[in-house]
């Protein structure tokens, strides 16, 4: 988990950077101390994501809802929404939920809760498991924020389309193709399966191209899926895949059927093979049971 505020660009500010006893020079020349600010950024640390990247990866995999406060108010002043966020009552009635605090200070923050139409801090923002949002802005108290969660039942209104914001690369890779066909049917999602030779240097390279933004764009959605010797007891790629060679990729759908890419040559060529399966997943089921592409180039 990440710690809150700052500490996602690596700066921490805490009153030890600012002692005390140090003293500069006033106004009229006489010496005045710093005031002895608590500068400590952690307030919501506990059951808390600070980063909405690590907070959809874990609402995707759990397919919980996801709450978001936005937090408006500088750290060391007073944040009466946040002290009822905290409450007993309200972290009771959200611990089922994924949960993450966001900052009206910090840009990308600022543009990600706009897709839910909400341009003001304080606010709540509730995420269901089915992409569709409510939300509610303004200073809240306790029996507020449990009436506004009541009344935010799926399914909500649908978030704005931002193709540019900014998204970590991070696959969560699964290392049975059996428990990620179980997460894929669960979830009603696709499954990116990864298959690389032992004892090659098939990952070095198939990361790299994985892991460019434009790729990932494409994945991000999919239960990941990095088997560890798969096919040692016999069953091979081939067999499974009727692929002619390794490393390959292949995308497992929900109902059984799959497509795959041996050996990839350029993430180009990822690219066009994921966008041909999802154009081929939104016209219907194909007549054949399953696909394997000829060529990675």
């Amino acid at each position: 988990m990440h710690q809150y505020g700052f500490a996602r660009i690596g700066i921490r500010f805490t009153r030890s950077l600012i002692p005390a006893s140090l003293l500069v020079l006033g106004p009229l020349g006489c010496a005045a101390s710093i005031p002895n600010i608590d500068m400590s950024i952690p307030r919501l640390t506990s059951g808390w994501y600070a980063d909405y990247g690590s907070a959809e990866d874990q609402a995707h995999q759990t397919g919980r809802p996801m709450l978001i406060y936005f937090k408006g108010a500088a750290p060391w002043k007073p944040d009466s929404t946040e002290d009822a966020v905290k409450s007993a009552e309200v972290a009771a009635r959200t611990d089922n939920m994924v949960r993450c605090v966001l900052i009206r200070s910090f840009e990308p923050d600022r543009r990600y809760v706009g897709q839910f139409n909400v341009e003001r801090a304080p606010a709540l923002i509730l995420v269901h498991s089915d992409g569709t949002f409510h939300a509610r802005t303004g200073a809240m108290n306790p029996p507020e924020i449990l009436s506004f969660l009541d009344q935010a039942v799926s399914p909500g209104e649908v978030p704005k389309s931002y193709t540019f914001l900014r998204r970590p690369v991070q696959y969560s890779w699964l290392r049975t193709l059996e428990e990620a066909e179980s997460a894929g049917r669960e979830t009603d999602r696709p499954v990116l399966v990864v298959l690389d030779r032992p004892y090659s240097r098939d990952w070095e390279r198939l990361s790299l191209m994985l892991h460019r933004r434009e790729v990932f764009q494409r994945f991000s959605e999919m239960v990941h899926c990095r088997p560890n010797a798969l096919w040692k007891f016999g069953r091979t790629a081939e067999e499974r895949y009727g692929l002619s060679g390794l490393p390959a990729i292949a995308i497992l759908q929900p109902d059984g059927t799959f497509q795959a890419l041996p050996m990839p040559s350029s993430y180009e060529s990822i690219i066009r093979f994921a966008d041909r399966v999802s154009a081929e997943s939104a016209i219907g089921p194909q007549d054949s049971k399953s696909h394997a592409d000829s060529s990675g180039s």
